[in-house]
């Protein structure tokens, strides 16, 4: 799964802790949670070419995933979260950052490689970025940020140039569907952050993932899509995604996100497209383009421009709040 937690989006949870250094295990939590989101790539890669279709894949996924942090969440007796916070958590996080963003994103790797997947989403840190500075009157962006946009919309764009030179347009769809992903990852966030100003629990991401997975379905079948192969890749594959970035993924998310800031969570944004390109070579036998690497470096470079600025007050518009946290 994308991270939402540096993203390059800021969000509604609380800012840098103050007067307080991070701990290594921390460091060592934000790698690791890197890493999960980012596997997440090539094991959606490995279902899907063991003959698993792509939403109702999704769908198993996330319905697990729902049933599971359910299970968390009892277990720790939780407390509900106020009825207008649920609904709005499960309209826009289930909606758009699971049905929509899931939805393009299965769809898209059907023919696009991990490593591309894993990069091409990474955009979505700049179109948060963009749509914060459009419709959050604090996610202000200074000349370094508007840069940093522009530089990572360029490696974006480099990763579609080998099909276009060829001709091979068709070939364009699906990394526009796997773009269309990263837009509705962002979408979702800015939404999520303009309309819900209470921290996310863990029965908020039940009910997402629980609403996401039910409109994959309704996809699923309207598509056609009635039989799930349970062959051992796709039954691997679906395991490790409902158990791995979605469910331990999320347990270290949220003990994370109270205790380190936005600047040193943004570790996550970088490490996941490595992991994902890493994982896509290790477990599939992806190759690596320079076309690949070039988008990569661009899109980082950019991510990191956006991130800085964000993180230096003295580079707002006079008047311009901080935001309060990068997690999408």
């Amino acid at each position: 799964m994308s991270p939402r937690f540096a993203d390059a989006g800021p969000s509604r949870d609380a800012g840098e802790p103050s007067g307080r250094s991070t701990h290594h295990w921390e460091y060592l939590a934000l790698l690791a949670l890197g890493g999960m989101w980012g596997s997440a790539f090539p094991f959606i890669r490995l279902g899907l070419l063991a003959g698993a279709p792509a939403l109702l894949f999704a769908s198993f996924r996330f319905l697990g995933a729902a049933a599971v942090v359910s299970i968390v969440a009892a277990a720790r007796r939780e407390a509900w979260p106020a009825r207008r916070d649920l609904a709005l958590s499960a309209l826009w996080g289930g909606g758009l950052l699971v049905a929509g963003y899931m939805g393009f994103l299965y769809t898209g790797e059907e023919s696009v490689t991990a490593g591309i997947a894993a990069v091409l989403i990474a955009s979505g840190a700049l179109w948060s970025a963009l749509l914060g500075y459009t419709f959050l009157p604090q996610d202000r962006l200074g000349r370094a940020g508007m840069a940093g946009i522009l530089i990572g919309f360029l490696g974006v764009s480099v990763l579609f140039l080998p099909d276009l030179a060829g001709g091979s347009y068709l070939r364009v769809l699906p990394l526009l569907f796997v773009l269309g992903a990263a837009l509705a990852f962002a979408i979702g966030s800015v939404g999520l952050r303009k309309t819900v100003s209470a921290p996310q629990g863990t029965w908020a991401l039940s009910a997402e993932f629980a609403l996401g997975g039910l409109l994959l379905l309704v996809l699923a079948l309207a598509a056609g899509e009635t039989r799930m192969p349970l062959g051992s890749s796709v039954t691997l594959s679906l395991a490790y995604l409902v158990v791995v970035p979605s469910v331990l993924g999320y347990s270290v998310y949220f003990l994370l996100h109270h205790r380190v800031g936005p600047l040193r969570a943004n570790v996550v944004a970088y490490v996941n497209p490595i992991a994902g390109i890493l994982l896509g070579m290790a477990l599939l036998g992806e190759t690596v383009t320079g076309y690949e690497l070039g988008g990569f470096l661009l899109i980082v470079a950019g991510i990191y421009l956006v991130q800085r600025d964000r993180g230096s007050p003295a580079e707002r518009p006079p008047g311009t709040p901080t935001p309060a946290s990068q997690k999408g």
